[in-house]
């Protein structure tokens, strides 16, 4: 599996620098997040991580359902109703607390996301940890994944929330760029 996930290198390539360069500004672990879209999953595809002994080993390659963690759900939001329909239908419960999916509190929280273009969740595939992601997009304006954090949740309590999500959100827009995306009031 991880052999054909790995056909999508192109991103992986045009986002390690900025992965490189979030973890080094943020003292954090930043993630590239991929869509799958045949079976409406993601899987992280590389990472970066920052010099702190406390960092988090990600495993990349591995599908997971697109319901669960920020990075997953901003996909999640920029893709068609019926997708959106049988993503939260297939995914099971959450890895960490073991909730069922609500299909109303997603899809509001899915709202919440394309109005703020950004999302942040809390321990959802990782215990007491906060994920942020946002999404890019290429060329045709499909969202391709996401670039985010893992950021511990005393941490993240401490930080510049505002600071974090806006390098985030400039560092996924300039990925974009790169895949030939032009922005639009849209989305």
């Amino acid at each position: 599996m991880a052999a054909k996930l790995g056909g999508h290198m192109p991103y992986r390539r045009l986002a390690e620098p900025y992965l490189q360069a979030l973890s080094e500004r943020f003292h954090e672990t930043s993630l590239l997040t991929l869509l799958e879209r045949r079976q409406l999953k993601m899987f992280h595809a590389a990472s970066g991580s920052p010099d702190d002994p406390m960092r988090y080993n990600i495993g990349l390659n591995v599908l997971e359902p697109l319901v669960w963690g920020a990075t997953a759900r901003v996909i999640l939001a920029y893709l068609s109703p019926a997708e959106i329909d049988a993503a939260i239908a297939a995914s099971g419960p959450s890895p960490v607390q073991g909730l069922t999916p609500d299909e109303a509190d997603i899809k509001a929280a899915l709202a919440r996301i394309r109005q703020d273009g950004h999302a942040v969740t809390n321990s959802h595939r990782t215990p007491n940890t906060v994920g942020v992601g946002a999404p890019f997009f290429d060329a045709e304006g499909q969202v391709v994944g996401s670039l985010g954090f893992l950021i511990p949740t005393f941490r993240w309590e401490q930080s510049d929330a505002q600071h974090i999500v806006g390098a985030l959100r400039h560092a996924a827009d300039a990925l974009s760029a790169q895949l030939g995306y032009r922005a639009t009031a849209a989305r």
